[in-house]
């Protein structure tokens, strides 16, 4: 098996916009130390809208976004991706918060 060494980096960044809408973007960047020269890094770049709603009484956000990799590895790194997301928020986290009121 080959040595590795991975970093995934999440960043984020979204401008809430009136009636529950959202705009922004949350790219994955990763990087293997033990690649090749220049073939470490995967950047990608996007923009995501979401839309937070009410089925019944429980809150779903959706988002929909789009990414590109300015930066890409040669052997298995992504280049472009469509991404679709679905985020219930749980009643019990409304009524009881982790972290106070």
């Amino acid at each position: 098996m080959r040595d590795a060494s991975y970093l995934n980096l999440l960043y984020f960044a979204f401008y809430n916009l009136p009636d529950a809408w959202q705009i922004g973007t949350n790219p994955t960047i990763s990087y293997d130390h033990r690649a090749r020269s220049g073939d470490e890094w995967n950047i990608p770049l996007g923009l995501t809208v979401a839309k937070t709603t009410r089925f019944g009484r429980l809150p779903v956000k959706f988002q929909l976004g789009v990414e590109y990799s300015v930066v890409s590895q040669d052997d298995f790194g992504q280049r472009a991706q469509i991404k679709l997301n679905v985020i219930p928020v749980t009643p019990g986290l409304l009524e009881n918060p982790i972290f106070g009121r």
